[in-house]
């Protein structure tokens, strides 16, 4: 017995395509630049850079809008994650824990 499976189509979406955009654009504008020298400085400067993430809903991607996040969907954390390592940004200090938690 054959079994024929359908072709899978790894193409992005336009709407994917266009998050990606968005994603690249905004983390080119608001790169933090090199990462401080020393614990202290280095510590202070990746709470900088999160809280700027932050603000802009990108820490917990998949969280709906009214809740911090962005509604974002599996194949969209994917293509920002891929940015965030195409563009050699610094993980920000809470990175584990900050989409296990939420705001009251």
């Amino acid at each position: 017995m054959t079994v024929r499976m359908a072709p899978v189509d790894l193409r992005l979406s336009p709407a994917e395509e266009t998050f990606r955009t968005s994603c690249r654009e905004w983390l080119a504008d608001n790169h933090p630049g090199e990462e401080a020298d020393g614990d202290e400085a280095a510590f202070q400067f990746r709470r900088d850079w999160q809280r700027k993430l932050g603000q802009a809903g990108w820490p917990a991607l998949s969280w709906p809008q009214e809740y911090g996040g962005r509604g974002a969907t599996l194949i969209e954390q994917a293509l920002f994650n891929e940015e965030v390592v195409r563009l050699k940004l610094p993980r920000w200090p809470t990175c584990w824990g900050s989409p296990w938690a939420a705001p009251r």
